[in-house]
């Protein structure tokens, strides 16, 4: 017997938008979220971008699941926000947001949102640089600075870096066990490699027919 879907989580850039290069939401998308709710199934919102914007976006379309913001460094339930790292890892993320804007500032640039921030950081390319290029030379830069407890990853629209322990499943976890849902009865949709690790812990893994070639690689819903 297969099990039954209680919560979808759905990134939101580049899955609920009409495409990666735009902000508009699909107007599909949002009726298809109204409709789940109707029938009793929740949508939780997983972003890279800042918890009150998701929490208002959440609002306004009608996904009553709770928010994950940050790209998993804060979550919202039940009109209460909860950050996913303490005070020390918000002033290393700080140091680590100069370190990276002055070695890197031929290529990328950090994202305006960072001043509302605290468990995480996002820049966004100058250009049409490779993330994955740029990435790897972030993590060789913050190996020697002696951060080895930060995950560096791309959303498509920006690079984000997350503590350990913050990452969207960490905190899709979280609204989890306030549902009292288990991973299996969820549904996780996205669309690049910042939702790959809740995609992979999802009863359902999904991602959209537009995502890299390189991620669809064992999974099996696309």
């Amino acid at each position: 017997m297969k099990t039954r879907i209680k919560i979808v989580v759905t990134d939101v850039d580049g899955t609920l938008t009409e495409n990666p290069d735009t902000y508009k939401i699909s107007i599909e998308a949002i009726s298809i979220i109204r409709s789940l709710e109707l029938n009793g199934i929740k949508t939780i919102l997983a972003s890279g971008n800042t918890i009150p914007m998701i929490i208002g976006l959440a609002r306004y379309i009608g996904a009553s699941g709770g928010v994950v913001g940050e790209n998993g460094g804060a979550i919202f339930y039940r009109d209460r926000v909860e950050w996913l790292c303490n005070d020390q890892i918000s002033q290393e993320l700080e140091y680590i947001e100069k370190i990276l804007s002055k070695e890197f500032e031929n290529y990328i640039v950090r994202s305006w949102q960072n001043d509302f921030m605290r468990c995480s950081k996002a820049f966004r390319s100058r250009g049409k640089e490779d993330h994955k290029k740029i990435i790897v030379e972030i993590k060789d830069l913050l190996r020697k600075k002696g951060f080895d407890n930060y995950h560096i990853s791309s959303s498509r629209v920006a690079i984000h870096i997350n503590p350990l322990g913050s990452l969207k499943s960490d905190a899709v976890e979280k609204i989890l066990r306030y549902h009292d849902v288990s991973w299996e009865e969820v549904l996780a949709i996205g669309d690049s490699e910042n939702d790959i690790d809740m995609i992979m812990r999802a009863g359902l893994g999904c991602l959209v027919k537009n995502a890299p070639d390189d991620l669809k690689r064992g999974i099996s819903c696309v």
